[in-house]
């Protein structure tokens, strides 16, 4: 019999189930950018950090950055940078938000397909609670997940309205809610099947007919759309995967390596369920190391689950319904089609673990323990048991999330990988310890001496080492293991630059920026290197794309500048040399230049005496009067407001410098227009002289 329990006290569950999971979560606020795709998702990618704007939407819409289509997601990230810019606590908060609203709709659905409200509250709290699930709420690059999911929920909640009265117009709100689920990541493709399995229960849709293979036939049919949205997800999701070099090939992992280690994903999950310790990042691919017992023991629990679930189709639906619930959600990521080099994901079983929390609350339930007082007392302390280690272990689990060192520090104690060594090491380097950071890179190469991004990283930290030549092997080691590696190229090029080989580091800040186009600070380093070279056309196209894509280097504002002032082109030349000197006030070059402009141009557009002076002086005072050529412009700054005494006094303090560093190139235009100061000063004293 189903308990009926007033709507105020549902309104009570639903408050005190989402003031618990915000207690157990609230430390993620606290929690900081990882250098694990976080830089790939919002801290360095200039498309999200550009606004939401036309061209902005329609990169979202059209690209696989990242190998994903998912632009749901890049939107959901340009917004949040938008509120919150680099604070990473505003983009903790938001999926955080995600999560609990996602657990409140897992909760109404579940009550409203079952009208069974502890039961439903149940499932919801350990789909909030549980510490596997910290991942995809706590790591700010997996939105995706919580955003799908939200989506999901959604979707089956309007299904569930849909069923209670088909009609075409709340049919479409289903469909707009799977397309929605889809464009925020492609894990939602098996809900249209997952509807199906609602169908048998707890929907029953089946009973309202009186020959089921008719019924179970209209069921099909009515998921054909559904199942062709996701089809369409599925197929550009493995696009973009393949093309970005994610899907791993049958070379690598044959056929009998993916099948036993699917099944050993599914029986992992199933004991990370029950004992939720341990948990990393980053779990590594064990290829073929798997034994035969630990195959063996896997598919023996497998099978076990559909038998199970067959078995109990009929007296126990919500059995077999969440276990294949499971199975089939977790079907996408379980490795048959290996994308990257983990071996399981926690982020994985976000959604399906709700399939074994359903099973499992309804079969407990079913036990008819609360008929015993004491039973029931045991049970109710059980449960609050579970639920406050649940809590407690995800308050804990956040705690590593806190930083990069702390989240690949755990991950080297529990799951020891190359990556996790790849990923602490970078953030030693980021902090400057450099050697500590080099031993980690080294330890990673022991594990996976093929490691493309320990060999880019190693030859990053012999560069800082002062270590050319070890520098430049692990440049060429990464390059020969990915030969359009971006970061290694561009390490290879800042090397080449050091050592005057300009062209060959052309060469190699080109290609990381084929492999990449948004490596900003490649474009820059490319429009210097090219500046050099005596090209500036090409330096101006990549100092102007570094600068579209986000780039604050005053250093190429004032390059730009100063390409753009010999070509004639005024006003985008002050332009460029305001920038500069806002993001970086001692930047006296531009300051410099910028008073030139204020100073010796004749029309009235351009020339500001006023505005030449005080940059003059500026720059002259930054230099303390030891630069001839800012002193040059300070006298042209005074001239052009007729203060010719002091353009004088300036220009024979150019003219002293200038011939005490032996350059008679310059002695004599300096010593012309001293003369003409001289001349327009005795001029302005004496009107009636010639």
């Amino acid at each position: 019999m189903k308990a009926r329990v007033p709507i105020a006290a549902r309104i009570l569950l639903i408050s005190l189930l989402v003031s618990l999971t915000a207690a157990a979560y609230w430390r993620v606020a606290a929690c900081g950018f990882v250098n694990f795709d976080d830089d790939v998702y919002v801290t360095h990618n200039p498309y999200i950090q550009s606004g939401i704007s036309v061209s902005s939407l329609r990169w979202a819409l059209t690209s696989t950055y990242a190998q994903n289509w998912h632009p749901l997601t890049w939107l959901s990230h340009m917004t949040d940078w938008a509120l919150y810019k680099n604070n990473p606590a505003g983009h903790h908060v938001t999926n955080l938000l995600l999560h609990l609203a996602s657990t409140v709709l897992l909760f109404l659905l579940l009550m409203r397909m079952t009208g069974a409200v502890w039961r439903s509250a149940a499932v919801a709290t350990l789909f909030a609670l549980h510490p596997l699930h910290v991942e995809s709420v706590a790591w700010v690059a997996e939105r995706k997940d919580v955003l799908s999911t939200f989506f999901w929920m959604f979707t089956i909640l309007a299904y569930i309205r849909y069923t209670e009265r088909p009609n075409m117009k709340r049919y479409a709100v289903v469909a707009i809610s799977l397309v929605l689920g889809l464009m925020s990541k492609p894990m939602v493709v098996t809900l249209p099947i997952v509807l199906l399995l609602l169908d048998y229960w707890p929907l029953r849709r089946y009973l309202f007919e009186k020959k089921p293979s008719r019924i179970w036939r209209r069921l099909i049919i009515e998921k054909i759309p559904l199942l062709a949205l996701s089809l369409g997800s599925g197929i550009a999701t493995f696009y973009a995967q393949r093309s970005g070099g994610a899907v791993v090939s049958f070379e690598a992992f044959g056929p009998g390596v993916r099948v036993a280690n699917a099944l050993a994903g599914y029986a992992g999950y199933v004991w990370k369920m029950l004992l939720p310790l341990k948990l990393a990042v980053y779990y590594p691919h064990p290829g073929n190391t798997l034994s035969s017992l630990q195959v063996l023991g896997s598919a023996v629990l497998f099978t076990l689950f559909i038998l199970v679930a067959v078995r109990l189709r009929r007296k126990a639906p919500y059995i077999a319904v969440g276990i294949a619930w499971y199975t089939i959600t977790l079907l996408p990521v379980i490795g048959l089609v290996q994308v990257g080099g983990q071996a399981m994901a926690d982020r994985y079983a976000y959604i399906p673990l709700v399939g074994l929390f359903i099973a499992v609350v309804w079969a407990v339930s079913d036990l008819h323990i609360s008929r015993v007082p004491a039973m029931r007392t045991a049970a109710s302390c059980l449960v609050g048991v579970v639920i406050l280690a649940m809590a407690a272990g995800t308050y804990r689990q956040v705690g590593y999330w806190r930083s990069s060192l702390s989240l690949f520090s755990h991950a080297i104690d529990v799951a020891e990988s190359y990556v996790a060594h790849d990923n602490y090491g970078f953030a030693l380097a980021e902090q400057g310890n450099v050697r500590e950071a080099l031993r980690h890179f080294n330890r990673a190469l022991e594990i996976n001496q093929n490691d493309v991004e320990a060999h880019a990283n190693a030859g990053a930290a012999m560069d800082m080492l002062h270590k050319p030549d070890e520098a430049t092997a692990h440049y060429i080691k990464a390059l020969q293991l990915k030969p359009d590696h971006p970061r290694a190229h561009y390490g290879f090029g800042t090397l080449l630059v050091q050592q005057g080989k300009l062209r060959d580091a052309a060469d190699h800040f080109s290609a990381a920026l084929r492999a990449d186009p948004t490596l900003v600070q490649a474009h820059v380093d490319l429009g210097d290197v090219l500046l050099k070279l005596r090209k500036p056309d090409e330096a101006a196209m990549h100092y102007s794309s570094a600068l579209a894509l986000g780039s604050r280097d005053a250093s190429a504002y004032f390059h730009l500048g100063s390409i753009l002032e010999e070509r004639g082109d005024l006003p985008q030349a002050i332009a460029n040399y305001r920038e500069a000197i806002r993001l970086n006030p001692k930047r006296w070059d531009a300051a410099n230049n910028l008073a030139w402009i204020y100073a010796t141009q004749r029309d009235p557009k351009y020339r500001n005496p006023e505005e030449a002076v005080r940059l003059a002086l500026i720059t002259c005072n930054v230099t303390h009067e030891k630069e001839p050529l800012l002193l040059d412009t300070l006298a042209a700054a005074y001239a052009s407001g007729g203060r010719y005494d002091q353009a004088a006094n300036a220009e024979k303090k150019a003219l002293k410098l200038t011939l005490a560093a032996g350059r008679p190139d310059a002695v004599k235009e300096l010593r012309r227009r001293l003369h003409d100061y001289e001349t327009r000063c005795l001029r302005a004293r004496c009107p009636d002289s010639s």
